[in-house]
């Protein structure tokens, strides 16, 4: 399969931003269903606070697409351009939404993956509500990355 340079460069300027978009989307839908406050929020309120949200998003995403880039083409030189996408914007998504709620919440890495709580005082039936975060955002980075595969296809 070639490689089309202008279909990374345009993937580049438009995946992160589709993949930051859809992680804001639920972002939102995660707020709304676990705080009573966002709960009672009615759209009309919401769209500011993601658009702000997302424009803040746009500084993670595309770091991250950068390094989404270089573990593509090296995932695509040793053969394995079949899992590039998915094993590459999983972790770029991942890595994006963790420096995110590091800035966010500050602390630790473990405690900022967990939405600032720290992870050792936390029961089992806890832990996937609170990585739930970083999981949207590592299935936002797989959108994106897959929505970048598509432009660099000859």
């Amino acid at each position: 399969m070639q490689i089309d340079a202008r279909g990374v460069f345009t993937g580049f300027i438009i995946a992160p931003a589709i993949g930051a978009a859809v992680a804001v989307f639920g972002m939102m839908i995660h707020f709304v269903m676990t705080d009573p406050a966002g709960a009672e929020l009615t759209v009309g309120e919401l769209m500011p606070l993601a658009i702000s949200i997302w424009f803040s998003a746009l500084m993670f995403a595309y770091p991250a697409g950068l390094a989404f880039i270089a573990l593509w083409l090296v995932l695509k030189a040793t053969g394995l351009g079949s899992l590039a996408s998915w094993v590459g914007g999983g972790l770029a998504g991942f890595a994006a939404m963790g420096a995110y709620l590091h800035r966010l919440h500050g602390g630790s890495v473990s405690s900022a993956l967990a939405g600032g709580q720290d992870i050792s005082t936390l029961t089992l039936s806890q832990l996937p509500a609170t990585f739930a975060l970083p999981l949207i955002g590592a299935g936002s980075g797989i959108i994106a990355a897959l929505l970048f595969a598509i432009f660099a296809r000859r």
